[in-house]
């Protein structure tokens, strides 16, 4: 059996098990206490531990208009969160996790988002990814 590098995480969902907390938040975007004992979004501990096993190539799927939420959470600290923070070392140090992570979410060529138009079940996402890069499915 040949060695995983790629992964698609399908985050198009409306997260309808989770409602009402999904109403105003992606169920991508809610928190977990990860084994590092860090509070951080369910996408995050999918992408490290992606990134972790070797997987070279991710595709993140999502709903339209659902990028936005990953590229802000994947971005660089503003100057006025960078005051907030200032000597609080955890959290510099997952700011840092995320200013390496994030040019891949923002639609580099590492991980791409994906954006589904409709739901056909068939994997249209995956398929249109493979063959044209970045696009609107």
């Amino acid at each position: 059996m040949g060695i995983v590098r790629k992964a698609v995480i399908t985050a198009a969902g409306r997260g309808t098990r989770q409602f009402p907390a999904t109403r105003s938040i992606q169920k991508e975007m809610l928190p977990l206490v990860d084994r590092d004992g860090i509070t951080k979004p369910t996408i995050q501990i999918i992408i490290e531990e992606c990134l972790a096993s070797g997987i070279e190539d991710i595709c993140i799927v999502v709903s339209p208009g659902g990028a936005k939420p990953f590229k802000e959470h994947f971005s660089r600290l503003r100057e006025d969160e960078r005051r907030i923070f200032k000597g609080k070392e955890w959290a510099l140090a997952q700011a840092d996790t995320l200013r390496r992570i994030g040019p891949d979410i923002q639609g580099a060529d590492f991980a791409p988002l994906v954006v589904m138009g409709a739901g056909t079940g068939f994997g249209a996402a995956g398929l249109a990814r493979s063959e044209r890069g970045d696009v609107e499915v």
